[in-house]
Formats: structure tokens, sequence, C-alpha cells
């Protein structure tokens, strides 16, 4: 009796140990197709997989093998998608068992259950788009501890570890050109090469290139000494005529004042 007993509670206490490893709910330039789990046997005992279903949304998804071996022995991986054939395409790396199932993980959040043949919990997961990998790029990983974190995806290979995503840096300085010393000033060949650019220089083969528009000339505008001479010369004749001015209302006031106080020629008749 306690054999047998032993002997069904085996294959329970062995699939207890497949779990929830990596996630990829919310993937970089579209969901669809692209939404994929990694479940891991992290017991000592092979457990067969074929029969789990994968609960989300309020609904048991079943497992239909694509790729591989329904059984996974301790330590494998397994990957369950919603399009096998896209998974591969953007894994051309991977080589371990894929599942397919119809599901629809959410970009905001969710909780996700894991079930063995007789519908029973084997593990299950909560996420949300607090944790990270939220259309970055990366996915969310299981450490040893138990914690989720998010980096970069590597299904069908649990490690317990997480590895950061690549970080990129883009340098905004243009490509030299073929023989040329980068960063080296260049010195123009005549005042006319400055004045405007030479059709070659307009069809540059630098991606950062761009053309800039002419502009006709514009007359230089005086500077600050030109302007104020011409103001000094224009103060200058204004100080002139103004002198002219008054030299000459002087002397049209001195004139007429002469003609008023001068005896008429009859005050000086004398009588005969």
């Amino acid at each position: 009796m306690l054999l047998g007993l032993g002997l069904v509670l085996a294959p329970v206490g062995a699939s207890a140990q497949v779990t929830i490893t990596e996630i990829m709910y919310d993937a970089k330039g579209g969901d669809t197709g692209n939404e994929w789990l990694e479940i891991t046997n992290l017991g000592s005992d092979a457990v067969d997989v074929g029969k789990y279903k994968l609960f989300e949304s309020n609904t048991n998804h079943s497992l239909t093998l694509s790729v591989g071996d329904a059984v996974l022995t301790s330590g494998t991986s397994a990957i369950i998608t919603t399009d096998p054939g896209t998974f591969v395409a953007g894994h051309t790396y991977f080589s371990g068992t894929l599942f397919k199932a119809s599901f629809s993980l959410s970009n905001m959040g969710e909780t996700i259950l894991l079930k063995d043949a007789s519908s029973t919990l084997v593990d299950s997961m909560t996420y949300g788009s607090s944790m990270g990998a939220n259309g970055d790029g990366a996915s969310l990983h299981r450490t040893f501890s138990g914690t989720w974190r998010a980096g970069k995806p590597d299904p069908g290979v649990y490690t317990g570890t997480v590895t950061a995503m690549p970080t990129h840096i883009v340098s905004t300085t243009p490509p030299a050109q073929h023989g040329a010393t980068p960063n080296a000033a260049r010195t123009p060949a005549s005042t006319a090469d400055t004045a405007r650019p030479s059709a070659a220089s307009t069809t540059s083969s630098s991606p950062k290139s761009r053309l800039v528009p002419q502009t006709d000339p514009v007359s230089p505008t005086p500077d600050a000494d030109t302007t104020s001479l011409i103001e000094g010369v224009f103060g200058l004749v204004a100080v002139i005529l103004l002198g002219v001015a008054s030299v000459w209302y002087a002397k049209k006031v001195t004139e007429q004042m002469s003609e008023e106080t001068s005896p008429s020629p009859e005050e000086f008749d004398i009588e005969s």
C-alpha cells in the first residue's frame, strides 16, 4: 500500500520542480508571434510536460509539441511560444524543445500559472511593466534566489543569472573620407572655394551629411568705428552751419540797428 502510494506521488513531486524561468511579454517591435516563456526542470527526475497547460487570461492553453522532446531531463528547458516559426527565425541558435500555445500576454502585467496533466498547479509567476523588459528587447529572468530581473534574453538555457542588455554608443562624428586624416583641418584652395562649395562637396558619402542652402551675398554692415566717424562728420557740419547762421543773423541785427540810429539827411540841412 505504501509502495503504491509512493509510485503515485513520485510524478507529482517531480513535476513540481518544473518552473517558469524566463518570459518575453512585451517584445520589441511588436508582440504578435514574438511572445514566449521558458520552463525548466529544476528537479532530479525527468518530467513529461507534453500534457501541461498554461493558464493565462482565465484560460487553460494546451501545449502542442513543435520541435524536440516533450520529456525534460534534469536541468533542461523548453520554450512555449505563440508562433514557433517566428521564434526560430529570431533565435537561429536555438535547438531545444519548442511548444506552441495560443496565448496573449498583457504588456501591463498579469499572473501566469503552469499546470500539469491533471490541472494541478505546478508553478506561477506575477509580473508587471514596472519590472522592466517592456518593449526594449529585454526579457524577465528568474534568478536562483527566486527574484525576477530584466536582462538580455537567452531562451532555452537557464543559468539563474542575468546578463545586462548591451549599451549601444552611437557616434555623431561622420566617418573620415578615404585617404583623409580624421579631424584634420582643411585649408581652402582659394577665396572662391570658401564662398560657395563645389558640386562634389554637396554629395558627401557620409550619412550625417546634409545640403546647406546657399544664400545670396549680403553687403557688409558698417562696423562701429565707421558709424562713429560718419556721425562725427555730420555733427561737425551741423556745428559749422549753426555758426554760419548765427553770424548771418548777428550781422542782420547789427545792420538794422545801424539804420535805426543813423540821422537822416534832412537833419544835416543848414538853413541859408
